[in-house]
């Protein structure tokens, strides 16, 4: 799983209409940027946790780290839903987690 890390690069055209593209970047060179955390739960059971930037990180930059955790979904379409009460789809990729609401939350892969 990808962290603090370099992002990956590189894009998918398979499945068009739900290309994930690639993530903006996951180096912090600021120690006063803002941090936060995101555990992705894999469909089986697994979680992985992603340190992540509220302001700067979006809801595809997820979608392609939960690509990334489990092999062979970049190419399928996926649902993020977040562990609320009562769970929420994250619908609009292009908002940022801070946004979204999904800083320090748990979410679930839903192929």
């Amino acid at each position: 799983p990808i962290s603090s890390a370099t992002a990956i690069g590189g894009t998918t055209a398979a499945n068009p209409g739900h290309t994930i593209q690639s993530p903006t970047t996951f180096e912090y060179n600021d120690s006063e940027e803002p941090k936060g955390k995101v555990v992705i739960q894999t469909p089986d059971g697994r979680r992985c946790e992603h340190k992540v930037n509220p302001n700067r990180h979006t809801v595809n930059d997820l979608r392609y780290l939960a690509a990334q955790d489990v092999p062979g979904l970049l190419t399928h379409r996926i649902d993020l839903v977040v562990r609320d009460m009562p769970p929420r789809k994250l619908t609009d990729f292009s908002q940022t987690l801070a946004e979204a609401k999904c800083v320090n939350s748990v979410i679930m892969i839903r192929p």
